[in-house]
């Protein structure tokens, strides 16, 4: 335990998102949907001010360049402390990209 103040919701995103009222600091996932899927799921939260801690798998990279025909995304990669191939995506805003046409 880190003594750090937190209130952990275990609940799948998708109903989290249609019911929580309210502000978040962090929201994470983990092995949940490839980054464009994933994104849509956090926007809501990421976009009042939370950040959004995506635990991700060796093929981070060629997901956010995927995602990033999509989304235009601010992030950074961490380094995983528990996995050498993994890394935590985080991202601080995401905003859907305009669709031509």
């Amino acid at each position: 335990m880190t003594g750090a103040p937190a209130v952990v919701h275990c609940q799948r995103i998708a109903d989290f998102a249609r019911t929580f009222d309210g502000t978040l600091d962090v929201v994470t996932a983990r092995a949940l949907a490839p980054m464009p899927i994933l994104l849509d799921y956090v926007r809501p939260f990421v976009k009042t001010g939370a950040k959004a801690l995506l635990l991700k798998g060796q093929d981070v990279d060629a997901e956010l360049t995927e995602a990033a025909k999509y989304w235009m995304i601010q992030a950074e990669l961490v380094a995983s402390k528990t996995s050498a191939s993994s890394k935590i995506a985080v991202i601080r805003s995401v905003e859907p990209r305009k669709r031509k046409g």
